[in-house]
């Protein structure tokens, strides 16, 4: 059985379900529960990505989870990279990391004086670029129900929306905003969400938000939006 949807509606059921456009997400444990995982290589960040997801922001909210509750755990795991986790869910993440065949890139290769073979590893990035969207059967419904959303969000820097979608993906990143969203060694750009889709990026300075905008943004919900990560903020 197939389902035909339109990126609009992919992008703004992923918007919910990552608690962005509701900002009802349960607390810091629930949304690096839903997230799998916060990026927390800037704890700035971090705090933001939870915050902006939070019905009621709670600033103290991640610190108490690492070192009183000890419902979170920060740790190098994807992408060698530090991460916020539910304490529950650390062995299974541990777990699956340990499949990683590491050896097997090219960078892993290079570095250690090997040849970087190539093989079959080419082929299975253009098959993940070419393949279809999976999607759970018990979500498919809701997908097929959901309107796109014109809402407009700010969402910080390392953002799980942004993260756990492929750079390739120009329906969610347009190709001549790419270098500004993925910049070089691996920063992920705070940005500007129009309607599921990135429309720019903005930068914090001196206690205000410069905005980049490369596409036309309805300026009320954005200056709505600016409002509320000032506050945030």
């Amino acid at each position: 059985m197939s389902t035909k949807l339109t990126w609009p509606q992919i992008l703004s059921w992923r918007l919910r379900r990552q608690f962005v456009s509701e900002a009802d997400g349960p607390g810091a444990v629930a949304v690096a529960r839903r997230l799998c995982g916060v990026q927390a290589q800037v704890a700035s960040s971090a705090r933001l990505v939870v915050a902006v997801r939070s019905a009621g922001p709670d600033p103290g909210e991640i610190d108490r989870a690492l070192w009183e509750e000890r419902t979170l755990v920060k740790t190098w795991i994807m992408r060698g990279t530090l991460h916020l986790l539910p304490a529950d869910q650390l062995a299974d993440y541990c777990a699956a990391l340990s499949t990683l065949r590491f050896w097997e890139k090219g960078s892993w290769q290079r570095g250690h004086g090997e040849r970087d073979r190539g093989d079959h590893r080419g082929g299975a990035r253009r098959a993940r670029r070419a393949g279809p969207l999976l999607a759970l059967t018990e979500h498919l419904d809701t997908l097929a129900a959901t309107a796109p959303s014109a809402a407009v969000h700010l969402l910080p820097g390392f953002d799980q929306y942004i993260l756990a979608a492929p750079r390739g993906l120009a329906a969610l990143i347009p190709p001549e905003l790419k270098a500004k969203v993925s910049r070089q060694a691996g920063w992920i750009s705070p940005v500007v969400v129009h309607e599921g889709r990135v429309a720019g990026v903005w930068e914090a300075k001196g206690g205000d938000l410069t905005l980049d905008l490369a596409a036309p943004v309805p300026r009320a919900a954005l200056d709505a939006a600016v409002a509320r990560m000032l506050a945030l903020g």
